[in-house]
């Protein structure tokens, strides 16, 4: 190869490199304090029996007391998981079978496989009346 074509590999391999550099992924709890700190939760429906349904399941645990999020899990009131973007089959299909991490680095979401249809009709609705609350539909 003669020099012209030396400058111009080498400067096609240093554009390669600049131009393909990864974005390195967020430590996730540095992700999920960002997340968090921009949750505002206005209110959620725990007058509804599908708040003593989250609580029994755990899923405070990890999503929070006020659905704002946690160390374990994103938050639910978020615009991601509006009815409208949502459906309640969406909604069932994901408690109850889980959910590879996709949206958040906190990992897979657990399945609920044996909840009752009632617990999980409630459930919804206390999700979606707590988003539409916050002004999410």
């Amino acid at each position: 190869m003669n020099i012209f074509s030396n400058l111009i590999l080498t400067s096609s391999v240093i554009t390669l490199l600049i131009g393909c550099k990864a974005t390195p992924k967020m430590d996730p709890l540095e992700h999920q304090a960002m997340t968090i700190k921009n949750v505002n939760v206005t209110g959620i429906a725990d007058h509804l029996p599908g708040f003593d349904v989250y609580k029994q399941q755990g899923c405070n645990a990890c999503h929070g007391e006020k659905l704002e999020g946690g160390l374990k899990g994103p938050p639910i009131i978020f615009a991601l998981y509006s009815p409208s973007s949502h459906s309640d089959a969406r909604l069932d299909k994901s408690i109850r079978q889980g959910v590879k991490q996709d949206h958040w680095y906190f990992g897979d979401m657990p399945g609920y496989p044996d909840m009752s249809k009632q617990d999980m009709k409630q459930l919804i609705n206390f999700i979606n009346t707590s988003l539409k609350m916050n002004d999410f539909f």
